[in-house]
């Protein structure tokens, strides 16, 4: 006694007998694909629990206190300004008084390493946004003092001079 058992794959004659004389059968395939999506399901449970999550990163920002002036703890010669503005435009100057100039951020790590390589170990960047600066200028201004290797700079408000200057 053969029992039936259902094949994965097997092969039908769709043909009818009419009667007449066949010269060639054609034969058509019939695939099952449910061990298929099965052993899918499996691979993506399997590669979802042994893969490892990384953390995310996050970067430590030390924030002075808000009556703080910073301009107090770096000499003027030292200091580089960088102003966040609308449409993600820069403006920097170095010191405080200096010529202010206008940039983008595809510009902005080469003047940073100029800088830097200007004023030594000393360099100090101070940055400021205005109140329609995007919040993504300044992470990508970070981002960017990152890559310069800039490890001392600091977060302040706009001054009313700063104001004046824009």
């Amino acid at each position: 006694p053969l029992t039936k058992l259902k094949a994965m794959a097997e092969i039908t004659n769709n043909q009818q007998d009419t009667g007449k004389k066949i010269r060639s059968r054609k034969l058509s395939t019939r695939i099952d694909m449910t061990p298929m999506v099965d052993l899918g399901f499996l691979l993506i449970t399997f590669f979802m629990l042994t893969t490892t999550l990384q953390k995310p990163k996050v970067m430590e920002l030390g924030m002075p206190e808000p009556d703080l002036d910073v301009r107090t703890f770096v000499k003027e010669s030292d200091g580089f300004t960088v102003i966040l503005d609308k449409d993600r435009s820069i403006k920097y100057f170095e010191g405080q008084k200096g010529e202010m100039k206008s940039t983008d951020f595809q510009h902005i790590r080469k003047i940073l390493f100029e800088a830097k390589q200007n004023k030594g170990k000393h360099f100090f960047v101070v940055i400021k946004a205005t109140t329609d600066a995007q919040y993504g200028s300044m992470v990508d201004i970070l981002d960017e003092l990152m890559i310069s290797n800039c490890q001392r700079y600091a977060i302040a408000t706009l001054s009313l001079e700063d104001k004046a200057r824009l």
